[in-house]
């Protein structure tokens, strides 16, 4: 163990599994803490549920039949509940979109989605996508003061995902908004009474506006994600309208928040690691493979979470049927077992032969694994390269760093920066 881990996080490696879950100022830096628990114990059985930091067991939990993704299976779903013993809008859409969904349900869903969210189609978006990072940063970049996430890392994917569905460009604000207001709801691990309320507020206006778009799709359809799940067919059975507009909803924060997350913690570990940002610089073809290292060394998913349905076991150890399991994407992606050196920052890491079998599991892994992936590779080149060519040298004007209390994601609240 290296000593440094020991003197910076005393205590036993199990008091820190239990504490990493439920006190977020933990992770604010949380990869020594990972690393402490994997060394002595990769799964671990804490008060919330098995937590799992290592990569075999990691592809194990992603594969098991015997693992839902089901939110409705929480532990914590009775928080989800109102008085009257119901769930909210937020939740009931959330709970029916694909995030949520188990097999046979999921895999009919998927089929019908990922036809509009191919590798080939998602590159189509280039060029667009590019033109609008390009238009942004002509007209809001500041050399001394650069809104990284409120002027760019949210409203590109906002504005893709409008786009997208086929949404009016001037309406990607209230798009933009409602993401913020929803996605709390499920990136907590309890939401307290306000978060829900806030949730469901904006849910049911979001459900308004689909509803709307749904039903002037069917009257004259477009080409757009829309009218292409309202065609969609599989084995003769079609979406119905309450499940295209979970699946927009679900689209629509995924979309926003994952692209937002990666292209920040992009520009953090860049600015961690200047002499990666001038190699970046110097060769813009690296782009592709810095976006993979980035999504390795600090994804924008931080965990995923599983629940047993029946009795099973992991790396060995014996799950019961409601056991809680807590994927740590963010450990798992630094298993010093498949990458070497894997607190190091290096954008090439990806070119090398033996790293393509090696993939990291930032997008997830097996049949849940992210159907927006191809997109936000996409989104977040586009930024990163517009960047690489605008900015000698990034330089951080926010004061502090300081991450969401979410667990689930790992989510940078605001940073600006400059050129140096």
């Amino acid at each position: 163990m290296p000593p440094d881990i020991g003197r910076a996080y005393p205590g036993d490696p199990y008091e820190l599994a239990e504490r990493i879950i439920t006190e977020p100022e933990l992770r604010e830096d949380p990869f020594p803490i990972y690393e402490k628990i994997r060394l002595s114990m990769p799964v671990v059985k804490t008060s919330q549920g098995w937590l799992v930091t290592s990569w075999p067991a990691a592809i194990e939990a992603h594969r098991s039949a015997a693992m839902s993704i089901d939110i409705r299976r929480w532990a914590t779903y009775r928080h989800y509940l109102t008085e009257e013993g119901t769930v909210g809008p937020a939740f009931e859409s959330l709970a029916a979109s694909i995030l949520m969904m188990d097999p046979p349900t999921h895999t009919r869903v998927r089929k019908l989605l990922s036809s509009a969210f191919t590798a080939r189609k998602m590159e189509e978006m280039r060029a667009p996508i590019q033109s609008m990072v390009d238009e942004i940063l002509e007209s809001s970049f500041r050399d001394t003061d650069f809104d990284l996430l409120g002027d760019l890392a949210y409203a590109v994917p906002a504005r893709t995902i409008c786009r997208l569905i086929g949404i009016p460009v001037e309406d990607h604000l209230l798009f933009e908004e409602w993401t913020r207001r929803v996605l709390p709801l499920a990136a907590m691990t309890v939401p307290d009474d306000r978060i829900k309320r806030t949730a469901d507020e904006a849910a049911l206006e979001q459900r308004a506006y689909l509803g709307n778009l749904i039903a002037r799709r069917r009257q004259a359809p477009g080409d757009d994600l829309v009218s292409a799940l309202i065609a969609a067919r599989e084995g003769g059975e079609r979406l119905s309208d309450e499940e295209i507009m979970a699946q927009l909803y679900a689209l629509v924060g995924a979309g926003h928040e994952t692209t937002a997350n990666l292209t920040m913690n992009a520009m953090l570990a860049f600015i961690q690691n200047p002499e990666q940002w001038e190699l970046l610089r110097s060769d813009p073809s690296l782009v592709p493979s810095a976006i993979e290292e980035v999504l390795r060394y600090d994804g924008p998913t931080a965990f995923t979470r599983r629940t047993a349905i029946g009795d099973t076991e992991l790396d060995g150890n014996a799950v019961r049927a409601g056991d809680e399991v807590f994927i740590c994407l963010s450990a798992v992606n630094r298993d010093p077992a498949i990458f070497a050196d894997p607190d190091r920052f290096d954008i090439r890491r990806s070119l090398a032969p033996e790293a393509r079998a090696r993939q990291h599991m930032a997008f997830g892994h097996g049949i849940h694994y992210c159907i927006g992936a191809p997109l936000a590779r996409v989104e977040a080149g586009c930024m990163l390269g517009s960047l690489a060519r605008r900015v000698r040298r990034p330089v951080l004007v926010t004061p502090k760093i300081n991450h969401k209390a979410a667990l689930l994601v790992r989510s940078i609240t605001e940073m600006h920066i400059a050129t140096g």
